[in-house]
């Protein structure tokens, strides 16, 4: 039976059948090595062990990075599918935003996605407008389109406010924005008729930049209301969902 020759810490044991070969040359045979430039394939089969490496360890390579969390607002919602109406839908397409918005009649808490908000300011345009156009044919007809423009225009009044109000929520900011054309438009209507009055009184030069005042204050409302609906959405808002 053929042993191995050396302790057992000494990696790998060099078999009394190869020691044999070697040539000794005294002192303690634990010590016995395979001489330098053996052959590897020979070792191996003479040990029952793997070759030792002929080079230096191969260092291991960078950590992988984990990936970069999804931004937020920026994707399909986390459980697939379709978000839960208390939730935005971000990149909602059209027929959900129409949908989404007749689901959620009269609901001003929780949030409204970009997406969400201008499909459906898309579909009010081209339904008003092709309405308006009917309007105007002459006859029966014309009087029943203009009826239904009406009805129209009262149906959509809560909702379109309803959605305005969400989606100001989904910018982090309180849907009390949503009156701000109103309020800056009779602050700009109170300024125009102050001016007129002085104009009318002999004071042209006063009454003409009040009339102008009044003028720009009336739309900067409807513009600051605008900036506030392009603006991308703000994890904060979630402090309205309910």
């Amino acid at each position: 039976m053929c042993d191995s020759v050396g302790p057992p810490f000494f990696y790998p044991a060099v078999p009394c059948c190869a020691a044999r070969l070697m040539p000794y040359s005294g002192g303690d045979p634990a010590a016995i090595r395979m001489p330098t430039g053996a052959h590897s394939w020979g070792y191996s089969r003479m040990s029952g062990f793997p070759p030792p490496p002929s080079g230096p360890p191969t260092p291991p390579g960078p950590p992988v990075p984990p990936p970069p969390p999804a931004q937020y607002g920026s994707g399909a919602y986390a459980g697939g599918g379709e978000p839960p109406l208390d939730q935005p839908y971000y990149g909602a397409p059209f027929a959900a935003a129409f949908r989404r918005f007749w689901t959620k009649y009269a609901t001003f808490s929780g949030r409204a996605s970009r997406s969400e908000y201008w499909w459906w300011y898309l579909i009010g345009f081209i339904v008003n407008a092709v309405l308006s156009g009917l309007r105007n044919i002459h006859g029966p007809v014309g009087v029943i389109f203009g009826v239904i423009e009406g009805i129209w225009g009262l149906a959509i009044i809560v909702p379109t406010l309803a959605l305005l109000w969400r989606r100001l929520h989904d910018t982090n900011r309180s849907g009390i924005w949503a009156l701000a054309p109103i309020i800056f438009a009779v602050v700009g209507a109170i300024l125009a008729a102050v001016g007129a009055v002085v104009a009318i009184a002999g004071a042209h030069g006063i009454g003409g930049v009040l009339l102008l005042v009044g003028g720009i204050v009336a739309i900067v409302g409807s513009i600051v209301l605008l900036i506030f609906t392009l603006q991308g959405p703000k994890p904060e808002g979630a402090r309205f969902d309910r």
